[in-house]
Formats: C-alpha cells, sequence, structure tokens
C-alpha cells in the first residue's frame, strides 16, 4: 500500500492545487497535482439537489478519493495533509451555504 502526502497551494478564490506526494519507505516522489475546484458554478449542481454543505464536503472527500485511486492505480494511505486539503474546502465551500 502506498502511503502519501498532501500538500496543498495557496488557495485561489475558486480552486486550489494539492500536490501528491509519495512517501512510502521514507522515498519522497511527487506524483501528481490535482485541481480542486469550488467556484458557484461547481456548487450549484450540489445546491440543485438540496444538499448541505456537510453532503457537499462528504462528495468533495469522495472526488478526492477517486482522483486519487486513479492516479496511484491502487490502494493508498494518507499520512499528511487531508486535514488541511479539506479545511482549505470548508472554508471556501462554505461561502455558497449561508
Amino acid at each position: 500500500m502506498r502511503k502519501i502526502r498532501l500538500v496543498p497551494d495557496e488557495p485561489f478564490y475558486n480552486d486550489v492545487d494539492v500536490t501528491v506526494y509519495d512517501v512510502t519507505e521514507g522515498k519522497e516522489k511527487k506524483r501528481a497535482v490535482i485541481k480542486l475546484e469550488y467556484a458557484r458554478v461547481d456548487v450549484e449542481p450540489f445546491q440543485k439537489q438540496g444538499l448541505t454543505l456537510d453532503q457537499v464536503m462528504i462528495k468533495y472527500a469522495e472526488r478526492l478519493d477517486l482522483l486519487l485511486k486513479v492516479y496511484l492505480a491502487g490502494e493508498y494511505e494518507i499520512t499528511e495533509g487531508r486535514d488541511q486539503v479539506m479545511e482549505i474546502l470548508r472554508e471556501n465551500l462554505s461561502r455558497y451555504f449561508k
């Protein structure tokens, strides 16, 4: 199982880039950069479904997990950075749920 670390860049108003590092066996290797978008146009479909902020956060977590699975082509464990990424998402998505 791969061990990965997520490092978000400074978030923009509509998105954040997250660098994915493979840290398996203590060696760090950059594997991918994932862009997570949270502009109004990205959030409106969820709002039209009547989803709450917490439900949208679950959707974004699922999307992140799916992207990681595709990029890493297998099982993985996030050792660092997931909470930071999710906090950035919550902070930026919350403006649409006031």
